[in-house]
């Protein structure tokens, strides 16, 4: 497994990071790679949908857990590859509030080839960009 975790502190209530990660008309401004994303359903775990990044083809995804203004969870399944499991944590610890987003790569045959690697590469190249897109547009709310 490749894994790669990012926090933040963020200076912002509960409620208004996760309006920054449940309104999609929101989700534009901190992930700009982003041209489309839909959902089958509500923002709820087992729901699944589709976003399409710059330069890729539409991507499906599902919720594996989804729990209002302190985490979720969504997994893509990447065929012969594996899965590739987004993770988004809310917390708070000396009196701090902290916003931390996870990529794991988990490769069907648990071996970590160079193909893997250059994917998961990729695919966390932006993440400190994302995240403190993010922490900013949270704050301004």
């Amino acid at each position: 497994m490749l894994k790669m975790s990012l926090e933040l502190p963020v200076n912002a209530t509960p409620e208004n990071i996760w309006r920054v990660y449940s309104e999609f008309s929101l989700r534009r401004q901190w992930e700009t790679d982003l041209e489309s994303y839909e959902l089958d359903g509500p923002f709820a775990e087992g729901v699944g949908g589709t976003m399409q990044l710059e330069g890729m083809p539409p991507i499906r995804f599902v919720f594996t857990e989804v729990q209002t203004n302190k985490s979720f969870r969504d997994a893509v399944d990447l065929g012969g590859m594996g899965r590739l499991e987004f993770g988004h944590e809310i917390s708070e610890r000396d009196g701090r509030r902290f916003v931390e987003h996870s990529i794991s790569l988990l490769p069907k045959y648990c071996e970590i080839t160079n193909e893997n690697y250059a994917f998961f590469q990729k695919v966390t190249g932006d993440m400190t960009d994302v995240l403190w897109r993010l922490k900013i547009l949270a704050e301004s709310l």
